[in-house]
């Protein structure tokens, strides 16, 4: 297998430069471009290798300096590959704006690109699922990848990818209330429950359900001590009734970190966790989003 393995340019990728091998550059994403035509021949005959079952093409690597924004999904469909392949390449977390100027690479061969050393949440969840019939490459130059020829983000590792994946928020717990209308424990009365609520010992550790910001960490009369995250494509979450939070208003939190801890203030009849999903303002099943 043949890899390019000069050292030469530079690419700002994630606030981090980083050195890269010499790549052929595809300067442009036309037909004018013998190499980007050249990218296009090599993905077509991969694609005709996978329904004869025949050996694949060789893996290779093209670098690009965007000319125009472009989000992530109209740059795959122009270089006619899956999304999640220059997504698990460039280590993009979701699909977002590439700015005018914006390096990255594209391979030759559509498939899942998973570093042995995880450089995001996305990297780890992508780490965590078995796998078969993987390649050792090294498109940096330095770490190690793993590459998955064909294969594609499975269903959650999508749901993760588009903003409607969401780790559960207690290393364990219980549902006692679910999503919907329900008898108020307090006034007897039919009311719509916005979230579900997780039964636990007091103090047990609370967990941010994925990465975001803290947009909010206060008091409230009926969530007592809480906490929103803001996430990705308009997601927030709400984790109420806490024993105390452990974060402070803007900072930045990564799925899993310890935000706080399960009690009892506000209105609740014992030490749980109100956990609520809202989208654009409007609130969802948290069930329908927890794998």
């Amino acid at each position: 297998m043949r890899f390019l393995l000069i050292f030469c340019s530079l690419l700002f990728v994630h606030s981090f430069i980083i050195a890269l091998p010499d790549y052929p550059v595809i300067k442009n994403l036309s037909f004018r471009d013998h190499l980007f035509v050249q990218l296009g021949e090599e993905i077509s005959d991969f694609y005709k290798a996978e329904a004869r079952n025949l050996v694949h093409p060789e893996l290779m690597f093209f670098r690009h300096t965007l000319k125009e924004d472009l989000d992530l999904f109209s740059l795959a469909s122009r270089c006619s590959l899956p999304y999640d392949t220059l997504a698990s390449l460039n280590g993009f977390t979701r699909n977002r704006m590439l700015n005018t100027g914006e390096s990255l690479l594209i391979p030759n061969i559509p498939g899942l690109f998973v570093p042995r050393s995880p450089r995001n949440d996305m990297d780890r969840f992508s780490e965590s699922i078995p796998r078969e019939d993987g390649i050792s490459c090294t498109p940096f130059g330095d770490q190690e990848y793993i590459f998955y020829p064909g294969q594609r983000f499975g269903r959650v590792e999508r749901a993760f990818f588009l903003g409607v994946f969401l780790g559960f928020p207690l290393r364990e717990g219980v549902v006692s209330s679910r999503y919907g209308e329900r008898i108020d424990p307090f006034t007897g009365h039919n009311q719509f429950h916005h979230g579900i609520d997780l039964a636990a010992p007091l103090g047990s550790e609370v967990l941010a359900a994925r990465e975001g910001m803290v947009i909010f960490n206060g008091f409230d009369i009926v969530y007592g001590n809480y906490v929103i995250l803001q996430h990705a494509n308009g997601y927030q979450t709400l984790y109420g009734h806490l024993k105390k939070s452990l974060v402070q208003l803007n900072q930045e939190v990564v799925l899993g970190m310890i935000i706080g801890e399960v009690g009892v203030t506000g209105q609740t009849t014992g030490p749980h966790l109100h956990f609520e999903v809202r989208r654009k303002g409007v609130s969802r099943d948290p069930s329908y989003f927890i794998r």
